[in-house]
Parts: C-alpha cells; structure tokens; sequence
C-alpha cells in the first residue's frame, strides 16, 4: 500500500464542487507533516502540510484566477484533503499559494489544521458596533449558546445625560461548551448584513462531537460550570483555549488526521482504555533511550478569583512525594504557573476543590521524570498514531536496569499480584556499567563495551528467548572472553 507514490488532494470548495489532484495528473510533490505536541501545558502547534501541483497549458493559473474574480469564492476558508490511496493523511484549509518558479510552471501550496484557523481573533465587529449593530442584533444572529450581550454604564455616579456605557459578553455554562461555542462562532461563515444568521455547523466537521461528550462526562460537578466576562475581543482564541479551558481542567488538545480536535484527559491510562501497543513485529529500530527532567512538574501556584487584571487567590500545591524521590535537585527557583479567569463565582470550597483537582491531574503525570524512547516505525503504524496517545512498547532487546534482565519483566506487589507496567515508574534501560545497547549499520542489535564492540548474538540464541541470561551474566562472560582475546 505504501511502497508507490499514489497520492490525491480533494480541494472542496464553496458551492460542493470538489477538485481532485493526483500523483497521475499534476500532483507533484507531497511534503511532510509537522506536529509538535507539549502535553504539559497543553499546548499544540498549527500542523501544516505542503504541496506542488504543476500548471500545464496555464490550468491551475485558469483555475485561481477563476476563484480571484469570482464573487463568493474564496481560497483561504475552503478545505483539504490528502489521501494515500483511500487511506486520509491530512485534513486542513489552505493557508498559502504562491508560484515556484517565473514561468509558473509549478505552485506552490501551504496547508493548515483548525489550530491555525483558532489562532485569530473573536468578537472584533460585536464589540466595535459595526454599522450600528445592536446589543440585541448580536444577541439574535452572532453569539452562541450560553453566550449574552450586555451593555453596561460606565460610571453611575455621572449624570445621566454624561453617563456613558459599553458592551460586554458574559458566557455561563460548562467550561467545554464555551469552547464548543466559540469554535462554533469562529468557524461559521463570515455574514456583513445586520439581522442575518450568522451561525452555522461547519465546526462539527473540525471537533469530534463523540469524544468530546464522552470526555465532558468526565467533567460532570457542578464546579466546571464557569462564568467568562470579556470587554474586548479575545485577540488569540487558541491560546485563549489553552490557557482557560485545557490547562485549567488537566486535558491536551490533540487534531486527527480527519482534522478534527479531540480533547484527552490529563491521566493515566487504563487496560480498558486501550494502549497501542508494539513489540518487535512492527517495531523497525529501536534508535535511542533517554530521561527528561525538564517536564516535571512538582511545585504548582493556581492564581483564581480575577478581579480586573489581578488575581486575589493563589492556590499552592507540592507534590511531596516527587520532591522526595528528587531530593532538592529538581525543586525549581519558580513554580510552574497556571491563571484561572472563571471561578468567581464559586463558593470558597468549589474553588479550592477546582484548582486542587488541577494539580492532580497535572501530578500524576508529571511528577516523575519523562522516560523518552526513540524508535522507527513502518509508514503504516507510524500514522496509525496519534499525538497523545499512550504507547506501549514490547521488547526482549532492551535492559531492566534493576535486575540486569532483558526485556520489561512483569512486577509483583506483595501480595503477588501483578503491577501493569503504566503503573510503576519505568525501569527499563541501556547495558551496565557504561556500555550501551544499539543498532548497527547492519541492522544487527550490538553491544559497545569500554572495551571493543561485541556483537549480542554472541551470547544470544534468538531460538532459546525461554532461557536467556541476565545482562549481569552475560556482562562477566564477555569480560572473560575479552580477557582472553587480549592474551
């Protein structure tokens, strides 16, 4: 399936018409797909995608020429797909078109997902009165469920010929469905008449509906029913998304292939859940191991309760169990930061019980050290991933560093049941003593010790994986041959 070049781009625009590219007309070079994904605070960039399409007898040329003189058409709000035959790649607007060469012989095209479309701003025209709209035209045709207009006076004491008032909008309801609305009201198209119905369904095609009621109902206490007040527009709503709504209740944006953003909350998993899973038969080449540090997160100051710019309440929470386990060498200078706009009017005990339970979230994630392992993959298992999914890797060829033993050898508490292995810390790692385990340009796994490289099918027979030997053995009797390699 993966081995040709059997590309096709579905360019849907305004109207139903949907125009093909493929790998078999003037599809001619497919880019790469960049995402990048900080869990910890929640945060995703603007997945782009890029392509070529050649221009013979002046087609493409004809066709955006087309679409620039044309009433209605518009490039920048119409839809993408990329398919590897049936199988979808990429799903997004188009965020740029530009020649590659003066002949025009070729264009070029830029892609993005629904997070670039969210990384602009909201509620310009409402708050800036356009052409006289009123409070209650917005009210009728512009805003969302659980969205109001008011206006309100600026200063009572004046007289009231001198008073002056100004408008803002308030949002009541669960914390997600202001996300759910504003993604509604960004993403419905553009109306300039007063009076007209401005919404419409378009966001169902870039939230997915499913999973986003399956992770509200995870959120189902009265405390994560929220009250938002803005007297300006919000001038970034992604980074509006992420600071408010996904760091303030422990959840990560996640946007799948078919372009849709998923929320996936802040946990760890369990068996029933499912976690992907790869061992050996789909695995490539295990690259390289490492611990990262910089993503704990054990020191946490909650500031809440807003009153104009400033916060009146702090909330901090230390995980005692992360610092002992570190000792004072990952206590940070600061903590970790996270401002919560809209518990104000929660009781004292709601809004306590809100941010603890975002330290929680946080905590049991990243309150121990990142274990980061690199590995390859075939094409075909590779896309089957999703960022933020939990991966379970399988592999006799890695080390327990607490036994010296290959593979990730099962725990047994003391009553001697078994532990799942996303419970415990992992303890998985690289040869003993300083050496290291890797690949070589043969494709055969090597041990390099301070010595001379030592290949590990030397003490291994691969039939045999029943009684394989510790590294700890193993480590003495490569010694022992060395030893008498040397003389």
């Amino acid at each position: 399936m993966w081995s040709d070049n059997n590309y096709t781009i579905k360019w849907y625009e305004k109207g139903g018409n949907v125009l093909t590219f493929s790998t078999q007309t003037v599809l001619s070079k497919i880019g790469n797909i960049s995402e990048k994904l900080d869990p910890r605070k929640s945060s995703i960039n603007t997945i782009t995608f890029d392509f070529e399409v050649d221009n013979p007898n002046d087609e493409f040329s004809k066709f955006l020429y087309n679409k620039l003189s044309t009433r209605g058409k518009m490039f920048f709000r119409e839809v993408v797909e990329v398919y590897k035959k049936d199988f979808i790649l990429y799903k997004g607007f188009v965020r740029n078109i530009k020649l590659k060469d003066s002949l025009e012989s070729k264009y070029s095209i830029q892609l993005e997902n629904v997070i670039g479309k969210l990384k602009t701003s909201l509620w310009d025209r409402e708050f800036s009165e356009y052409v006289l709209e009123t409070v209650t035209d917005v009210n009728n045709t512009r805003l969302a469920t659980g969205f109001v207009m008011e206006e309100r006076i600026k200063d009572e004491t004046k007289p009231v010929e001198e008073q002056e008032t100004y408008r803002v909008i308030i949002y009541t309801g669960h914390i997600f469905d202001c996300l759910k609305g504003i993604m509604q009201m960004t993403l419905s198209k553009p109306e300039i008449q007063v009076n007209t119905l401005f919404l419409d369904n378009n966001y169902q095609n870039f939230l997915d509906l499913v999973k986003f009621e399956e992770v509200k109902a995870e959120f189902d206490s009265t405390i994560y029913t929220v009250n938002f007040e803005w007297i300006e527009p919000i001038e970034n709503i992604f980074e509006f998304f992420q600071e408010q709504i996904f760091q303030a209740v422990g959840v990560v944006p996640v946007v799948t292939r078919s372009g849709k953003l998923v929320m996936k909350v802040h946990q760890q998993p369990t068996v029933t859940q499912g976690i992907r899973r790869f061992d050996e038969m789909n695995t490539i080449k295990y690259n390289s191991k490492g611990i990262d540090e910089s993503q704990v997160v054990n020191y946490l100051k909650i500031d809440y309760v807003k009153d104009n710019d400033d916060y009146l309440k702090s909330l901090i929470k230390i995980n005692s169990g992360s610092f002992e386990f570190f000792g004072n060498e990952l206590i940070p200078e600061k903590p970790q930061q996270i401002k919560v706009d809209s518990i104000n009017n929660h009781s004292r005990a709601d809004q306590v019980t809100f941010c603890s339970n975002i330290a929680d979230r946080l905590f049991s994630r990243y309150s121990r050290e990142i274990n980061v392992l690199d590995i390859k993959l075939p094409i075909q298992e590779g896309y089957n991933v999703e960022l933020g999914e939990f991966v379970d890797i399988s592999t006799d060829v890695l080390v327990d560093w607490e036994n010296g033993e290959r593979g990730f050898t099962e725990k047994i508490d003391e009553g001697g049941n078994p532990i799942a292995r996303f419970d415990v810390g992992d303890i998985w790692g690289g040869f003993i003593e300083d050496n290291t385990l890797g690949v070589g340009a043969d494709g055969q796994i090597v041990v390099t010790t301070t010595i001379k490289e030592i290949n590990t099918n030397y003490f291994r027979d691969i039939s045999t994986t029943d009684n394989i030997k510790s590294f700890l053995e193993n480590h003495a009797e490569v010694r022992k041959w060395v030893d008498s390699q040397n003389g």
